[in-house]
């Protein structure tokens, strides 16, 4: 009786546990995001390259930024479940990661610490406190 209640303690455990969000996974949710908000644009396949001081980890992203197609503004997807999958975007414009405003670059980096916290303090989906609102309401960066 104590293996079974260990075994699907352990069970729950894990799929408890954050999954990291995959560049192509990434690129669907920035697609279909662009996809509900501007009919003929889309998104790049890649991502912007970034530093890696903007990363969860070495192996995991924090945050993913799309361009979309003629520089019609840009998407910034969560690289962790365990936040809102869009963290914001702009509407005009693309993204350099050559010419980052001091602003924006403070953002990004605090974007990836909070993000790599969540592993640091063990915080899973389940334990989340804040609740998530029915509608996502994000208004353009600028």
């Amino acid at each position: 009786m104590k293996k079974i209640l260990i075994i699907t303690s352990l069970l729950l455990a894990l799929t408890a546990a954050a999954s990291p969000i995959s560049s192509s996974q990434a690129r669907q949710i920035a697609s279909d995001f662009v996809g509900q908000r501007r009919s003929g644009v889309t998104v790049e396949s890649t991502p912007v390259n970034l530093k890696s001081n903007m990363m969860a980890n070495a192996q995991q992203s924090s945050f993913y930024i799309f361009n979309t197609t003629g520089k019609k503004g840009y998407v910034i997807v969560s690289g962790d479940d365990r936040t809102m999958p869009i963290l914001g975007y702009v509407d005009n414009g693309n993204f350099d990661p050559n010419n980052i405003p001091p602003n924006m670059k403070e953002m990004l980096e605090h974007y990836a610490q909070e993000i790599s916290m969540l592993d640091q303090l063990g915080i899973t989906r389940e334990n989340l406190t804040a609740p998530r609102p029915t509608h996502n309401s994000i208004s353009p960066m600028i």
